[in-house]
């Protein structure tokens, strides 16, 4: 070999040398971020994408700077995150190799989330639209699937537009299903579940969380079955199952706690306080929220941190401490400002605006709620609108009020109540014709005060007929979710039995085979004693008779054991290639011989090579797997 040949191949050893430990150090951290090992997945992709060799390898650097962005994301360091979304796009668009589409696609994909954590919900579309249609053009069913994923969850949780929602969701549902893809089943019908929630269609909010679980739980995604747990234990408050809902929060915080989640915990806790504050129990409510704030305040979560001052505000409320309540609103108001959250901004403006009122310091109150309702109504917000203005002439209506003027309360009255009966708000009917009956007592108009007294009677009426109907309504929903849960145990428990006994039948088979490999095995060691050994030849060619008539007549069928596999284990290779896309095709055949508990003698014989050669195997999985666990291979892979 010539030196400049020997020179190129040296080159190009070392360069997949480095590409290989870099892969596998990529491979690591997208494990770590996919269990919800956030801080371990940072630590790692912050190492890999400083390493100065890094740019050579486009692809990689641009995968690693996308797992980095998503995981800070995660733990709520948004400015960090968002700090990396113009180097990638620059670097995926500069982007010149083969793959150079796909590389892009996956780049906005990762984009979107980043801008979703940090509520830029229609840049993230625009990203998540953009990667749509690249994946469409080229087929990539997995990564479409979860483009439209995500587009449906913003619609849905972010926008409110659930008509919009629902067919994206159901169809990368049905996408995932077609390609075996669990974790993107598990997740879309996750969010499927949080439009019905949202829509008051709590039994199948309840059905896509309980199937969403079924499948994490099988996957062993730890990080989703928190998230399930908090879905489900939101479904048994709305319906007043309190101590559900603490019990499957609480669930939630164990999972966020035992995967050292601070970001994740403080979120829970914050639920958690709410789900308190009904009880009365106000102090350990308080606890929560406290500590919550302060994570939020270190890792500069600035979103997290005015929803969680806007929650104490709210608790400062119920327990009188006005004060308070007064600093939070406005601390909240001006995080939300500088967010451009106009919506947030108005919301905490009316509720600084009530307590206000509360402390009867009108003049700042009334200013503070005509820009509220200033605010809705650029927004749209017909609801918010309505109240606003009706706390405007709660002001009004007030003699105490310097510039009191029962004309200008009755007008803001007479624009709430037109809004309320246009949506058929029977509560807030009550209320506007109960104050417009007082207001026209105190000022003599006897008949205008009986007229709307007699509507404020028959406005309560229905209202408790109301009330009565839907307490009946949520008493028949926690006795179907309860028949649901039920029937739903007892399905798991068959399901158990059945794969218990399918389990059974595919060790058989697999012993069966193994029988079969080793008589052939020894059928060729007769066969080359027949070569060696010619002066007995017509002994040996006897033994070699009588072994074939003792084999048995269906030849080996891999094929078949594949099938009996994905019998028992229907989501195993699916999801071994999904997670650890490295793993060749015969690791992947050996992760399924381990699965079934064979050993590495037993695997050796299948496959018709060394037993040594079956260790290798198993070194390389433990590596690409799980690399410095000290766990047993068999033992990781019976967690998938």
């Amino acid at each position: 070999m010539c030196n400049t040949c020997w020179a190129r191949k040296t080159v190009i050893s070392y360069t997949t040398m480095i590409r290989d430990e870099l892969e596998s150090r990529l491979q690591e951290a997208v494990t770590a971020t996919r269990e919800g090992r956030f801080e371990d997945a940072v630590r790692i992709l912050q190492e890999l994408t400083s390493v100065p060799d890094l740019s050579a390898f486009p692809e990689l650097q641009i995968h690693g700077l996308m797992w980095l962005g998503e995981a800070l994301a995660m733990l709520g360091r948004g400015k960090e995150a968002q700090e990396l979304v113009d180097q990638i796009l620059v670097l995926a668009r500069r982007n010149t190799e083969s793959n150079a589409h796909i590389v892009l696609a996956d780049a906005l994909h990762a984009l979107g989330n980043i801008c979703l954590r940090q509520q830029g919900y229609h840049q993230a579309m625009q990203y998540y639209e953009e990667a749509r249609s690249i994946n469409e053009g080229l087929n990539r069913k997995q990564p479409l699937a979860a483009n439209l994923g995500n587009m449906g969850m913003v619609y849905s949780n972010k926008l409110g537009d659930y008509s919009s929602a629902q067919p994206l969701l159901e169809r990368a549902v049905k996408i995932c299903q077609e390609i075996g893809d669990s974790a993107g089943e598990g997740n879309n019908t996750c969010n499927l579940g949080t439009l019905y929630f949202h829509v008051g269609n709590y039994p199948k909010a309840l059905l896509c969380y309980e199937h969403a679980l079924a499948i994490d739980e099988q996957l062993g995604n730890k990080h989703s079955i928190a998230i399930d747990y908090g879905n489900i234990g939101n479904v048994h408050a709305q319906t007043g199952a309190l101590d559900r809902a603490l019990h499957y929060c609480s669930l939630e915080l164990a999972i966020h706690n035992e995967l050292h989640n601070v970001a994740e915990r403080a979120r829970v806790l914050t639920n958690i306080a709410s789900l308190l504050k009904n009880l009365g129990m106000y102090n350990e409510a308080m606890g929560m929220l406290e500590e919550a704030l302060a994570v939020h305040r270190e890792y500069d979560n600035k979103d997290q941190i005015a929803n969680t001052l806007s929650g104490l505000g709210d608790l400062h409320v119920d327990m009188h401490n006005y004060d308070a309540a007064i600093d939070c609103f406005n601390e909240s108001s001006r995080i939300y400002s500088t967010l451009g959250t106009v919506s947030n901004v108005a919301a905490l403006e009316g509720k600084l605006g009530v307590t206000l009122i509360v402390l009867n310091r009108l003049p700042e109150a009334l200013k503070i709620l005509h820009r509220s309702a200033r605010m809705h109504r650029e927004l749209g917000q017909k609801m918010q609108l309505a109240v606003a203005e009706g706390n405007i002439g709660n002001i009004y209506a007030n003699k105490s009020f310097v510039k009191h003027s029962t004309t200008k309360a009755v007008r803001y009255y007479q624009k709430a109540l037109a809004y309320f009966r246009s949506v058929n708000d029977l509560i807030h009917m009550y209320t506007v014709h109960k104050y417009l009956s007082d207001l026209c007592h105190s000022e003599l108009r006897w008949k205008e005060a009986y007229e709307h007294q007699n509507a404020a009677l028959e406005y309560e009426k229905q209202v408790k007929s109301s009330e009565a109907r839907i307490e009946a309504d949520k008493l028949v929903m926690r006795r179907a979710i309860e028949e649901y849960q039920q029937r739903a145990l007892s399905e798991r428990v068959q399901l158990e039995r059945q794969i218990s006994q399918q389990q059974e039948i595919l060790t058989h088979k697999t012993l069966q085979l193994i029988q079969q490999t080793e008589m052939i095995d020894a059928i060729r060691t007769a066969l080359q004693r027949v070569v060696r050994q010619a002066d007995s030849a017509e002994k040996a060619i006897t033994e070699v008779r009588k072994s074939l008539n003792s084999l048995p007549k269906q030849a080996l069928n891999w094929q078949r054991f594949e099938n009996d596999f994905v019998a028992v284990h229907p989501c195993f290779q699916a999801t071994l290639k999904e997670r650890y896309p490295t793993l060749t095709k015969t690791e992947r055949k050996v992760c399924c011989l381990l699965r079934v508990g064979m050993k590495s003698h037993e695997i050796a014989s299948l496959l018709f090579v060394s037993e040594r050669t079956v260790e290798n195997h198993r070194y390389h999985i433990k590596n690409k797997i799980s690399p410095g666990d000290d766990r047993s291979i068999t033992s990781l892979l019976n967690e998938i």
